[in-house]
């Protein structure tokens, strides 16, 4: 795919969802059906609109060759609001409906306004019957990703390190214990190079004066730009991190307006190394472990398959697996 055409894709998305009000139903098919096209063909996949099956109307269908004499065909209903209400229990209902039929492998529900909590809770028990849920934000999510993986690395060494990245990247999601032999600035590069994959926007710093900013991402959810500094200590030796390193990494966080951050250490945080921090300061930092360096790779892994449209927002992918304190405390999106 050309990069021009995933800038025009991005654009009418972008388009479509500032002026909902001006968008008819019609408009809003016929601009996803644009939209789609080129995302789904990218994934091999062939797209149509307004399919007839049995008594359902198909708002898309989109099918691709799987094996000799095989379609994988995927369903997807597509709920535009103009006014973004979340769609409530009775969308999702509906693809219940066509996906107790089993003529299709996959049943996607794509809105522009997510859904409500009771529609939330039907998606959620609707899993076992291969039915998905996706909004703008994952479609954008989509967009991301396949602009990471069409746009030419800069040189021939850049292309060996980005290899070298994914392979450690598949090891550590396959075996967790590899981890231990990877070296701090191999990790910092695979971490980048996942969290870019994912469909973050990504800049790994250089390993001296990096200001305390080993990695810089961002995405946007909900036409809000949400941005983090990762910082990533890998101690082979097996120090936990101190109190007066987080304390610094703190205050390059909050030096940084609307800017949140994550703190990763392989090796732990000693037992009184958050005694510095105040509540609003806390607030401000997520901390994660090896566990949280494990499940990144792993979210990466499922991304590399193609379309895949995660229950969470990036950010909740992000924060999954990390604490605000040591003390069992989780934290959430909501959070930041």
């Amino acid at each position: 795919m050309d990069i021009a055409v995933l800038d025009a894709v991005e654009s009418r998305l972008a388009s479509i969802s500032a002026n909902p009000l001006t968008v008819t139903p019609k408009d809003a098919e016929q601009e996803l059906m644009a939209i789609l096209t080129p995302i789904f063909s990218y994934n091999g996949y062939e797209i149509e609109a307004n399919v007839r099956h049995q008594n359902y109307e198909i708002d898309f269908l989109a099918h691709r060759e799987i094996g000799e004499d095989k379609l994988e065909r995927m369903a997807i209903e597509l709920k535009f609001s103009p006014h973004n209400r979340p769609f409530g229990a009775e969308a999702v209902h509906r693809l219940i409906g066509l996906a107790t039929q089993g003529d299709f492998d996959q049943y996607l529900l794509l809105t522009n306004s997510g859904l409500s909590q009771a529609g939330l809770q039907v998606a959620n028990q609707a899993a076992e019957v291969n039915v998905s849920v996706a909004n703008f934000d994952q479609i954008r999510t989509w967009i991301a990703r396949i602009r990471y993986q069409i746009t030419p690395p800069a040189s021939p060494v850049r292309v060996a390190v980005i290899e070298m990245a994914k392979a450690l990247i598949r090891a550590i999601a396959a075996t967790p214990a590899v981890l231990g032999e990877v070296e701090w600035r191999d990790l910092e590069r695979l971490l980048a190079e996942a969290l870019d994959g994912i469909g973050f926007k990504v800049e790994l710093t250089r390993p001296a004066k990096d200001g305390g900013r080993d990695i810089i991402c961002s995405c946007v959810e909900g036409g809000k730009v949400h941005s983090f500094i990762a910082e990533v200590k890998h101690w082979t030796c097996g120090q936990k991190v101190p109190g007066k390193d987080i304390k610094k990494f703190v205050n390059v966080v909050l030096k940084e307006q609307d800017t949140n951050g994550l703190f990763l250490s392989t090796s732990g945080f000693a037992g009184n190394a958050f005694e510095v921090l105040t509540e609003i300061e806390a607030q401000k930092v997520r901390f994660g472990d090896q566990n949280k360096i494990v499940q990144v790779c792993r979210t990466y892994v499922k991304a590399e398959t193609g379309l895949w449209a995660p229950e969470q927002k990036l950010t909740e992918i992000l924060m999954e697996d990390t604490s605000v304190k040591p003390d069992g405390k989780s934290a959430t999106a909501a959070n930041l």
